[in-house]
């Protein structure tokens, strides 16, 4: 009946009801920081892969979305580098990438106003890292 379903979807979300399976909300972070800061072979992370198709600004937006959300979410040692910073091994970041095959101005403008956003919010404390 509704009221024994409703009753048990009330009392997963107050954690009444925890199933050992049920994962936390810090290992579904963990579990999303782990894949946005994946790394490849070649040190490329998802938003390099992003970046090499010339992507639509609203993949970039959603990416960046989930960043923050990480960053402010987890406990963070604050000298980790930025997503929009991760250099691959040849040095290259996603924004050099996005610069370099032809991404299109709002694109730029998308890594830009993230830059400018980690800089405002103070969660960069070395402004040269903000200006690769």
């Amino acid at each position: 009946d509704d009221h024994n379903i409703y009753g048990y979807f009330n009392d997963s979300i107050q954690g009444h009801h925890r199933n050992k399976n049920e994962k936390s909300l810090q290992q579904w972070l963990h579990h999303a920081h782990c894949q946005l800061f994946y790394s490849d072979q070649w040190g490329n992370c998802p938003l390099h892969a992003a970046s090499y198709v010339k992507p639509p600004s609203t993949v970039i937006e959603a990416l960046f979305r989930v960043g923050r959300a990480l960053w402010k979410h987890i406990s963070y040692d604050r000298g980790q580098t930025p997503l929009w910073a991760i250099p691959s091994k040849d040095g290259s970041t996603p924004f050099l990438v996005a610069c370099s095959t032809g991404a299109s101005t709002s694109v730029l403008h998308v890594y830009l106003d993230e830059i400018d956003f980690y800089i405002e919010q103070k969660w960069v404390h070395h402004p040269k890292l903000a200006r690769m």
